[in-house]
Protein backbone atom coordinates (compact mmCIF):
# COMPACT_ATOMS: atom_id res chain seq x y z
CA UNK A 1 0.00 0.00 0.00
CA UNK A 2 2.77 2.42 0.89
CA UNK A 3 4.57 1.76 -2.40
CA UNK A 4 1.38 2.39 -4.39
CA UNK A 5 0.65 5.65 -2.57
CA UNK A 6 4.23 6.91 -2.89
CA UNK A 7 4.52 5.98 -6.57
CA UNK A 8 1.32 7.91 -7.32
CA UNK A 9 2.27 10.88 -5.14
CA UNK A 10 -0.67 10.36 -2.79
CA UNK A 11 -0.19 11.14 0.93
CA UNK A 12 0.31 7.78 2.61
CA UNK A 13 -1.95 8.49 5.58
CA UNK A 14 -4.74 9.64 3.25
CA UNK A 15 -4.49 6.48 1.16
CA UNK A 16 -4.45 4.34 4.29
CA UNK A 17 -7.62 6.07 5.55
CA UNK A 18 -9.27 5.52 2.17
CA UNK A 19 -8.42 1.79 2.00
CA UNK A 20 -9.61 1.29 5.58
CA UNK A 21 -12.90 2.93 4.60
CA UNK A 22 -13.24 1.00 1.35
CA UNK A 23 -12.41 -2.55 2.45
CA UNK A 24 -10.65 -2.65 5.82
CA UNK A 25 -7.74 -4.08 3.79
CA UNK A 26 -9.71 -7.16 2.71
CA UNK A 27 -8.26 -8.18 -0.68
CA UNK A 28 -11.39 -10.06 -1.75
CA UNK A 29 -13.99 -7.52 -0.65
CA UNK A 30 -16.99 -7.10 -2.96
CA UNK A 31 -19.48 -4.27 -2.54
CA UNK A 32 -23.21 -4.47 -3.29
CA UNK A 33 -22.56 -2.26 -6.35
CA UNK A 34 -19.88 -4.60 -7.74
CA UNK A 35 -16.71 -2.81 -6.64
CA UNK A 36 -13.97 -5.31 -5.85
CA UNK A 37 -10.68 -5.69 -4.04
CA UNK A 38 -8.93 -3.64 -1.40
CA UNK A 39 -9.49 -0.34 -3.14
CA UNK A 40 -12.97 -1.28 -4.39
CA UNK A 41 -12.48 -0.86 -8.12
CA UNK A 42 -15.60 -0.79 -10.24
CA UNK A 43 -15.28 -2.97 -13.38
CA UNK A 44 -15.44 0.00 -15.78
CA UNK A 45 -12.81 1.89 -13.77
CA UNK A 46 -10.56 -1.17 -13.74
CA UNK A 47 -10.84 -1.39 -17.54
CA UNK A 48 -10.08 2.32 -17.92
CA UNK A 49 -7.00 1.91 -15.70
CA UNK A 50 -5.83 -1.17 -17.66
CA UNK A 51 -6.04 -3.45 -14.62
CA UNK A 52 -5.67 -7.03 -15.79
CA UNK A 53 -6.45 -8.69 -12.44
CA UNK A 54 -8.57 -6.75 -9.93
CA UNK A 55 -7.98 -9.51 -7.36
CA UNK A 56 -4.22 -8.91 -7.36
CA UNK A 57 -3.90 -6.68 -4.29
CA UNK A 58 -0.79 -4.85 -5.49
CA UNK A 59 -2.26 -4.12 -8.93
CA UNK A 60 -5.58 -3.07 -7.40
CA UNK A 61 -3.87 -0.67 -4.98
CA UNK A 62 -1.53 0.79 -7.62
CA UNK A 63 -4.39 1.48 -10.03
CA UNK A 64 -6.59 3.12 -7.45
CA UNK A 65 -3.73 5.26 -6.13
CA UNK A 66 -3.20 6.54 -9.69
CA UNK A 67 -6.94 7.18 -9.96
CA UNK A 68 -7.00 9.11 -6.67
CA UNK A 69 -3.97 11.15 -7.81
CA UNK A 70 -5.83 12.02 -11.02
CA UNK A 71 -8.83 13.22 -8.98
CA UNK A 72 -6.57 15.29 -6.71
CA UNK A 73 -4.99 16.87 -9.79
CA UNK A 74 -8.37 17.46 -11.45
CA UNK A 75 -10.13 19.05 -8.47
CA UNK A 76 -7.16 20.50 -6.50
CA UNK A 77 -8.88 19.70 -3.20
CA UNK A 78 -8.71 16.48 -1.22
CA UNK A 79 -12.36 16.57 -0.18
CA UNK A 80 -13.48 16.89 -3.80
CA UNK A 81 -11.03 14.19 -4.92
CA UNK A 82 -12.50 11.82 -2.33
CA UNK A 83 -16.01 12.80 -3.40
CA UNK A 84 -15.05 11.97 -7.00
CA UNK A 85 -13.61 8.64 -5.85
CA UNK A 86 -16.96 7.82 -4.22
CA UNK A 87 -19.61 9.40 -6.43
CA UNK A 88 -17.66 9.87 -9.65
CA UNK A 89 -15.98 12.97 -11.07
CA UNK A 90 -19.06 13.83 -13.11
CA UNK A 91 -21.05 14.37 -9.92
CA UNK A 92 -18.41 16.76 -8.56
CA UNK A 93 -18.56 18.79 -11.78
CA UNK A 94 -22.37 18.63 -11.87
CA UNK A 95 -22.74 20.01 -8.35
CA UNK A 96 -19.63 22.21 -8.53
CA UNK A 97 -18.52 20.67 -5.27
CA UNK A 98 -19.48 17.73 -3.13
CA UNK A 99 -22.87 16.36 -4.12
CA UNK A 100 -25.61 16.52 -1.48
CA UNK A 101 -25.71 12.73 -1.19
CA UNK A 102 -25.66 11.58 2.42
CA UNK A 103 -23.41 8.63 1.53
CA UNK A 104 -20.79 10.78 -0.20
CA UNK A 105 -20.83 13.46 2.50
CA UNK A 106 -20.33 10.82 5.22
CA UNK A 107 -17.69 8.99 3.17
CA UNK A 108 -15.57 12.11 2.71
CA UNK A 109 -16.00 13.14 6.34
CA UNK A 110 -14.95 9.72 7.67
CA UNK A 111 -11.83 9.55 5.51
CA UNK A 112 -10.72 13.10 6.29
CA UNK A 113 -11.30 12.50 10.01
CA UNK A 114 -9.28 9.29 9.94
CA UNK A 115 -6.54 11.06 7.96
CA UNK A 116 -6.36 13.88 10.51
CA UNK A 117 -6.08 11.28 13.28
CA UNK A 118 -3.25 9.49 11.43
CA UNK A 119 -1.41 12.80 11.03
CA UNK A 120 -1.90 13.70 14.69
CA UNK A 121 -0.58 10.33 15.82
CA UNK A 122 2.39 10.55 13.48
CA UNK A 123 3.20 14.02 14.78
CA UNK A 124 3.31 12.95 18.42
CA UNK A 125 -0.32 13.48 19.29
CA UNK A 126 -0.38 17.22 18.71
CA UNK A 127 -3.56 18.16 16.89
CA UNK A 128 -4.73 21.52 15.61
CA UNK A 129 -8.32 20.99 14.36
CA UNK A 130 -8.51 24.27 12.44
CA UNK A 131 -5.12 23.73 10.79
CA UNK A 132 -5.91 20.10 10.06
CA UNK A 133 -9.10 21.03 8.21
CA UNK A 134 -7.21 23.56 6.09
CA UNK A 135 -4.45 21.08 5.36
CA UNK A 136 -6.87 18.26 4.54
CA UNK A 137 -8.65 20.37 1.96
CA UNK A 138 -5.57 21.72 0.20
CA UNK A 139 -2.98 19.58 -1.63
CA UNK A 140 -0.46 22.45 -1.57
CA UNK A 141 -0.74 22.91 2.20
CA UNK A 142 -0.65 19.15 2.77
CA UNK A 143 2.47 18.86 0.66
CA UNK A 144 4.16 21.60 2.66
CA UNK A 145 3.19 20.05 5.99
CA UNK A 146 4.28 16.51 5.14
CA UNK A 147 7.51 17.39 3.33
CA UNK A 148 9.64 18.19 6.38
Amino acid sequence: MAAAACAAGVPLELYDALILQESQYRPFAVSPTGAVGMSQLMPQTARALNVSNVWDAAENLRARARYLRAQIDAFARYDLALGAYNAGPGRIREYRGLPPFRETQAYVSRILSRWRLHLALRNGGGFDPVGAIAVASSPRLMSAVTSF
